[in-house]
């Protein structure tokens, strides 16, 4: 085993969130800077679900169905005091997150996948634990953290819960443990639109995440109603022009 020592980790060990500045491209009027305890998210209008969807290619009039993962949020097992967890599953890759119900802040998170793993704890403004990156050790992890930065499978939860509107914008600090930093990903409302979805018609708001280099940066429709996330599309097209578009069942 070894224990991480980049740059990165050493910078983050001693960083408080709360100083961070929000992403220059939004203005201070217009971020909503998350944070648990602070009233910005609604988790009661989140309810226990779980979903099919299905990754798809779209090339001109072509639609090719590539893949098909399946994510859940359900009550914890008994004994967990009022917790959720948030499951993620594509094959052999599962990711889990042990959310607080009140609020979604993490208290444990999980990556299981025959490439990488970890397996970190949140607790007392630390987050503890270990990973193993893609062709690397098994590195221990002991960061000072504020328990306000949300791992990937949760980020997406947090967005339904977070009051959309017209015009909002929001801030989200996301967790990459695996490279020992935060990524601030914001969130804006581009717009409403109206989809069908088994059978009946269902308004949504249009969302657009910008997660700056990462790479994963999508548009999600999310409904107005009882908030649910119902398709989503990368925001980076292939190199032969098609998108990929996730679509729930």
């Amino acid at each position: 085993m070894r224990r991480i020592a980049s740059a990165a980790v050493t910078a983050l060990t001693a960083l408080n969130l709360a100083t961070l500045a929000a992403p220059a491209c939004l203005t201070a009027q217009q971020v909503d800077t998350v944070a648990v305890g602070r009233g910005r998210l609604n988790t009661t209008a989140i309810h226990p679900y779980a979903d099919t969807i299905d990754v798809v290619m779209v090339r001109g009039d072509t639609r090719e169905q590539r893949s098909t993962f399946t994510v859940s949020l359900e009550p914890a097992p008994a004994g967990s005091g009022g917790e959720l967890l948030a499951r993620s599953v594509t094959g052999q890759v599962v990711y889990t997150s042990i959310l607080r119900a009140g609020n979604f802040a993490p208290v444990r998170s999980r990556t299981q996948a025959p490439t990488d793993s970890a397996d970190l704890v949140f607790e007392a403004g630390r987050v503890r634990g270990w990973v193993v990156p893609v062709n690397q050790p098994r590195a221990e992890i002991d960061l000072a953290l504020d328990e306000h930065a949300y791992p990937f499978v949760s980020r997406g939860l947090v967005m339904t819960a977070l009051p959309l509107a017209d015009g909002y914008a929001a801030a989200v600090p996301s967790l990459d443990a695996f490279n020992g930093r935060v990524t601030w990903v914001t969130i804006r409302v581009v717009g409403s639109d109206t989809m069908t979805y088994r059978g009946r018609q269902v308004a949504t708001w249009v969302v657009e995440e910008d997660a700056g280099t990462t790479g994963a940066s999508r548009r999600y429709w999310i409904t107005k109603d009882q908030p649910h996330m119902l398709k989503a599309l990368s925001l980076r097209r292939m190199n032969d022009g098609s998108e990929n578009w996730w679509v729930v069942r």
